[in-house]
């Protein structure tokens, strides 16, 4: 009874992390290449460039709108930025794939998918590592424990982590306001991050607008056909 207990309480917390986050799969599914209409066709008609560029600018808008966000923000303006987020990802994701697999002969696709995958990783941990550097250094940096009475090694911990700021206010007299500080400067901070990754989206679009244009497109496919061997036929 008590391991059933502990499975059923392990499992309600994973759905309570994870439910928030849903209206990303939302907005993914919405504009996933197996829509008719949507990115797996879209870049067909109109060019990779501007399906992967207007996904760049979703992305951008979704960072903008968390640029925005504040500890008495609705989930609803969330959600909002979420959905925005998974649509832009979904829109540049599998022009990007159909790129990268394109340039490769057929014999070489297990090379051309091992680049795929290794650019998402590298740029997630490279995006993950620098706006979290980010936000890390304007929180340290704007934290303001002035006027509270806290041990040393507390207000240590809390003005290098909002967690641990978050952590120790429970346990402390007058911790609400250690944590109402902390949350306010790590707000701050998030919204910071937020506004820097939203311009450098943009600046993926602009530069994924020009070198996908339609006439350097053109001219790659052109150079493709060229290099194709001719196909001979052998009468038996």
């Amino acid at each position: 009874m008590g391991a059933h207990g502990e499975r059923g309480g392990s499992s309600v917390s994973i759905v309570a992390v994870i439910w928030p986050f849903l209206p990303v799969s939302v907005g993914s599914t919405a504009y996933s290449p197996g829509r008719e209409g949507t990115a797996g066709g879209r870049h067909e008609r109109v060019g990779t460039g501007p399906v992967m560029a207007g996904g760049f600018v979703l992305v951008s808008a979704g960072f903008g709108v968390l640029t925005t966000i504040s500890p008495t923000s609705p989930y609803l303006l969330l959600v909002l930025s979420l959905v925005l987020l998974g649509a832009g990802m979904s829109l540049t994701a599998a022009p990007a794939t159909g790129s990268i697999m394109s340039a490769v002969p057929p014999a070489k696709a297990g090379v051309g998918s091992a680049v795929n995958d290794t650019t998402r990783e590298v740029g997630g941990a490279l995006g993950i590592a620098v706006l979290g550097s980010i936000a890390n250094a304007v929180y340290r940096s704007s934290v303001n424990l002035d006027g509270l009475s806290l041990p040393e090694p507390v207000r240590e911990a809390a003005s290098e982590s909002v967690g641990a700021a978050t952590v120790l206010a429970e346990g402390i007299p007058g911790g609400r306001e250690l944590a109402v500080r902390a949350g306010a400067a790590f707000t701050d901070a998030f919204n910071l991050a937020s506004g820097v990754a939203a311009a450098l989206a943009l600046g993926a679009a602009a530069a994924v607008a020009l070198a996908f244009s339609h006439k350097t497109e053109r001219a790659a496919a052109g150079e493709q056909l060229a290099v194709v061997p001719e196909t001979v036929v052998v009468s038996p």
